[in-house]
């Protein structure tokens, strides 16, 4: 990485939440329960082919363009996840990207916009754009310097904070290339072609999530003229960095959705197509060792089979949310995969309040941390380096905000919140 690029304090969200171990709190069940989202008023058309993205400041999801199988879209919608919705289309200002669909797209945390690359309309296409969410919506064409990777769809790209830049693998059109976007370099960015070896073989309709446990893009699945299986992590920050093959083999599936939970930390994936037959089920593959898949039993009434649809996780409401695709026509529907719900409990039990980190960042000097208060009493914290050094404390009445001072120079530091009898852990990069 060019060092000029590691000049601004950059964001990782916390990867680690509390696990409840006090005895009558209810566990949170890793098979996950469906819930159908139905939200009041009208919301986007049936479609596949479109994105959906995260937007952690506003709480909320974006999604965008698409294909219902006669037209192609290019509207911008939103749904505040705290609200459960309703759908709201906004008109983001300026020169929109063409309509499109099998784009790859996510989310800047650090300029808060939305970039998306690529799709088809009814070909492949190029050039790079981005969604401004830092003030009112506003649509912004990008020409990075560098070598791009050219006209493409079925791709992914994903968004590496740490390292301030987007990873875009493969696709359509494209072979097993591996370009990053130097965000902070230049105004509009600096496309460079990476070429590790070993590397994943040729592939479209794959799917990529960020691991910020690991700082690592994750990749499964695919298309080469057969459904693929392999699942590969990419992290080029040590000497022994590159392509990891994480498991040779597994449910092999093409057009597929993935996300990373991170309180489990474990890929999760659902749906996709075998042949002719689209896939409803999930599974999970574990990230730490031993690297393994299991097919998770999911309680409640479940999707229809699709392809062709978007997810994303929550990581405040542990769940999973996909919305649309196609299954028997194009689908205009929004589904959670709760991972949060209780087992073992009679209906109507109390479940004690937990703390947990939702997020932790680094800005001016400081650590913010977002937190669940698990009652009122005053909270503890000690921010320590990887050598457990402590480098910040601080005491403080219970609040859901807090601003934690830290003179520590870059590196990765681990933030560890008390409160009473319970504990959250979480961890934060600072890069000067």
């Amino acid at each position: 990485m060019n060092p000029s690029m590691k000049s601004r304090l950059l964001h990782i969200a916390s990867a680690a939440l509390l696990t409840l171990t006090t005895p009558g709190i209810a566990a949170a069940d890793p098979n996950g329960a469906w819930v159908l989202l139905s939200p009041s008023g009208s919301g986007p058309a049936p479609r596949e082919g479109h994105v959906l993205i995260y937007d952690p400041v506003a709480d909320r999801l974006i999604l965008h363009g698409g294909y219902d199988g006669v037209k192609f879209f290019d509207d911008v919608w939103v749904f505040s996840l705290a609200t459960n919705g309703p759908w709201q289309q906004i008109v983001p200002a300026g020169p929109a990207p063409v309509r499109r669909a099998y784009h790859a797209a996510t989310y800047d945390a650090l300029r808060q916009r939305v970039l998306i690359h690529g799709g088809m309309n009814p070909t492949p296409l190029d050039g790079l754009w981005a969604l401004d969410l830092s003030g009112p919506a506003a649509w912004d064409s990008l020409v990075p310097g560098g070598t791009g990777p050219g006209a493409r769809y079925w791709h992914s790209m994903v968004d590496d904070p740490i390292n301030d830049r987007a990873l875009l693998f493969a696709g359509a059109g494209a072979s097993h290339d591996l370009f990053e976007l130097q965000l902070g370099a230049g105004a509009d960015g600096t496309w460079v072609p990476l070429f590790p070896d070993p590397a994943p073989g040729n592939r479209c309709c794959h799917d990529a999530a960020y691991d910020s446990a690991t700082f690592s893009m994750v990749m499964f699945g695919g298309w080469n003229g057969d459904e693929l299986e392999d699942l590969w992590a990419y992290n080029d920050n040590g000497p022994l960095g590159g392509w990891t093959s994480l498991l040779a083999t597994g449910p092999d599936r093409t057009d597929h959705v993935v996300v990373i939970d991170r309180k489990r930390h474990r890929l999760v994936t659902h749906g996709g197509v075998v042949g002719s037959t689209p896939l409803g089920d999930v599974w999970a593959a574990s990230l730490d060792a031993p690297v393994a898949w299991t097919q998770l039993t999911t309680f409640g009434n479940a999707p229809v089979p699709r392809v062709e649809h978007a997810a994303v996780y929550d990581p405040i409401r542990d769940r999973m949310i996909l919305f649309g695709g196609r299954g028997g026509g194009p689908l205009d529907d929004l589904w959670a995969l709760d991972f949060s719900g209780t087992v073992g409990v009679a209906p109507g039990a109390a479940i004690a309040p937990r703390l947990a980190i939702e997020r932790a960042s680094a800005r001016g000097g400081a650590i913010l941390l977002d937190l669940t208060l698990a009652n009122a009493e005053p909270l503890r914290i000690d921010v320590v380096d990887v050598a457990g050094r402590r480098v910040a404390e601080q005491n403080v009445q219970a609040s859901t905000r807090l601003r934690v001072p830290v003179e520590a120079g870059s590196g990765v530091y681990f933030v560890r919140v008390r409160q009473g009898a319970q504990k959250a852990n979480g961890r934060v990069a600072f890069v000067r």
